[in-house]
């Protein structure tokens, strides 16, 4: 699902730090399922101020049934100055995102939750600092996954996609060759690794706290084990009714429509941009049949180094990238504006961060995130749901040039040999552990939508809405934080949410 509430620069740091290990395959073999090894952090884990345990867990690869192979999960447990007995498991995203890397930012995001409570990363399977680590960085053409940019003929991008899709089922094929079991790779056997470390840790409770994909992972273990789960905090939901897959062009384009709207309901927003849905339509129009080449900026200097033609396609995938963060939704009027009326400044800044930081493809493990995807989630649909999907949402179709969400997906899913095969998956999870759950108005791949859905089945529950709030928005939140630890304190009561007042909704950048 890509990755879920960091930013992209972050993220793209992030890739660098999830190819060093510090945990070896014959280390892991020699280890019993179910043991936790202690370990010396890894660079980049310590947090300044806060008291930090690492180590590894060891799990079976597959449950179902065992194969005889092991695999080694990082962890990292941040200590608490007064902690209660249950700790607070975080569930990161992607699925494919790192736990351990993201160690400094969650533990600011989550600073009033740590005052009261141990907090438990762990590297999922496959992701991170955790071995085996699929994320077929080795592999050419991925950074062609989510951005084409530079393409100037709409006839060149099928073909780029092909090879990404080539490149990814060449990628898996090779994992397999290894000896990965890829069918293991996905939330059952996620949320039985999470069992097997709160045994080994020796927690008779404790709490989870899930983002994006995360809240997925956690109404897995909500649903399998909910005696030993005391409460979930579930921020973007993911439900397992939901087909990310084909589900996002229309997320996507309710997202624009409700920002177009919020900009004419603001006086100064509608003032400075007005009928910003015609400059929007407009922009992609003129920038596709006529693709500007852009200065491309050394950051640091403010010298121009290139030039690269960029079209209205390439606009709206940046557009779609904005939506991912509350603190950049506010500019998204400025910058349709500002290209619309052939002012390219601001875009070339943004392509510039963007080149700058790695193309935007960073801290997602990609291997995993598509064996999860194909075990449970993208195997459901049928090549004609996704032509159907973009057809009925033509201003966000260029997400189709992102293997996520093309039909080419299945192929990839074939070539891996995987399906799902347990209609479970695509069934809502019903439970009675205590939830608060968070939603970002403007999210343009877990919409409220999903809060909705996913609040039907859970019994008792509280749902907070987060105005103009992107994806993941209790990471930028110091009021969501608030709110988080006290549900934690008292899972049975609503939590305090009217300091929101005071942080959303950001006003827009207007000049």
């Amino acid at each position: 699902m890509r990755r879920y509430g960091a930013p992209i620069i972050a993220l793209c740091i992030l890739s660098l730090l999830s190819t060093l290990f510090f945990i070896t395959q014959p280390a892991m073999a020699q280890r019993l399922p179910g043991s936790f090894t202690p370990s010396q952090c890894p660079d980049g884990v310590l947090v300044e101020g806060l008291w930090i345990e690492c180590g590894y867990l060891t799990v079976a690869e597959s449950r179902r049934p065992f194969n005889g192979k092991t695999i080694a999960l990082a962890v990292a447990i941040i200590r608490s100055p007064n902690p209660a007995p249950d700790p607070v498991v975080f569930l990161t995203g992607g699925p494919g995102e790192a736990a351990l890397s993201l160690a400094p930012l969650i533990a600011q995001s989550v600073a009033p939750v740590i005052a009261q409570r141990d907090l438990i990363l762990v590297d999922q399977r496959g992701t991170g600092f955790s071995q085996p680590s699929l994320d077929c960085i080795t592999f050419p053409n991925m950074t062609a996954a989510g951005f084409m940019l530079g393409v100037t003929q709409e006839s060149e991008r099928p073909a780029l996609l092909r090879l990404v899709t080539d490149a990814l089922i060449e990628c898996g094929l090779e994992y397999e060759r290894e000896g990965v079991d890829l069918s293991a790779y996905n939330s059952v056997e996620n949320a039985a690794d999470l069992e097997d470390l709160r045994i080994a840790l020796g927690y008779e409770t404790w709490n989870l706290f899930g983002a994006s994909y995360g809240t997925r992972l956690a109404l897995t273990a909500m649903q399998y084990r909910p005696e030993t789960i005391r409460s979930a905090v579930l921020d973007s939901t993911y439900p397992l009714q939901a087909n990310f897959h084909i589900d996002t062009f229309l997320s996507f384009n309710r997202s624009l429509t409700r920002l177009f709207d919020a900009c004419a309901a603001d006086p100064d927003c509608n003032a400075a941009y007005p009928n910003l849905d015609v400059s929007y339509d407009a922009m992609v129009t003129q920038l596709n049949a006529a693709p500007p080449a852009i200065p491309i900026i050394n950051l640091e200097t403010g010298e121009e180094i290139d030039y690269i033609p960029i079209t209205g396609n390439d606009v709206v995938s940046l557009i779609f990238e904005f939506f991912y963060s509350t603190q950049a939704i506010p500019v998204i009027p400025f910058l349709i504006a500002e290209t619309a009326a052939g002012n390219y400044e601001p875009l070339s800044l943004l392509v510039s961060s963007l080149l700058a930081s790695g193309g935007g493809a960073g801290g997602i493990n990609i291997g995993m995130q598509f064996a999860v995807q194909c075990n449970e989630d993208a195997t459901f649909a049928e090549p004609i749901d996704f032509i159907a999907a973009r057809d009925a949402n033509r201003r966000t179709s260029t997400l189709a040039f992102n293997v996520l969400f093309n039909e080419a997906i299945l192929d990839i899913c074939d070539a891996w040999g995987l399906t799902n095969n347990y209609p479970a998956e695509n069934q809502p999870v019903r439970s009675d552990v205590p939830s608060l759950i968070i939603t970002g108005e403007f999210d343009p791949v877990t919409p409220t939508q999903n809060a909705a859905l996913t609040a039907k089945t859970l019994g008792r529950n509280y749902v907070i809405a987060y105005p103009h709030g992107g994806h993941s928005p209790s990471v930028s939140s110091p009021c969501l934080a608030q709110a988080t630890a006290a549900f934690f304190n008292d899972p049975y009561q609503e939590p305090d949410t009217s300091c929101i007042a005071q942080e959303a909704p950001l006003p827009f950048l207007v000049p």
